[in-house]
């Protein structure tokens, strides 16, 4: 193997080393945020064991308002997508059925 030969081997090779330890630093930062998620997930927790069983209701009705009404913006939202979708769906069948008629000489209406 000649010296240059060698030389790209390394290259490549170092190249290689440098995005696996780049890879690897990523799955590194993730796993570290996950770990806080979770930290922070088991803090909440601790804080609301330790409540008196009034607070833990009440915090317990607090989370369920915040998921209720993200929920409800959620629906909203999805909503009104699948109305543009309904909308976008029957005039496209509209024109479809024109054009079927349209070769028959008829002609649908559409509001």
């Amino acid at each position: 193997m000649s010296h240059k030969d060698l030389k790209n081997t390394s290259t490549a090779n170092i190249e290689a080393h440098i995005a696996m330890n780049q890879e690897l630093k990523s799955q590194i930062e993730a796993l570290k945020r996950e770990i806080l998620g979770h930290e922070k997930a088991l803090a909440r927790y601790e804080n609301r064991r330790r409540m008196h069983p009034l607070a833990q209701l009440q915090t317990l009705q607090e989370e369920l308002l915040q998921l209720s009404q993200s929920v409800d913006t959620m629906d909203a939202q999805l909503v009104a997508r699948l109305a543009d979708v309904a909308k976008a769906v029957c005039q496209e069948s509209f024109a479809l059925l024109n054009a079927l008629r349209a070769r028959e000489g008829t002609k649908v209406q559409t509001k």
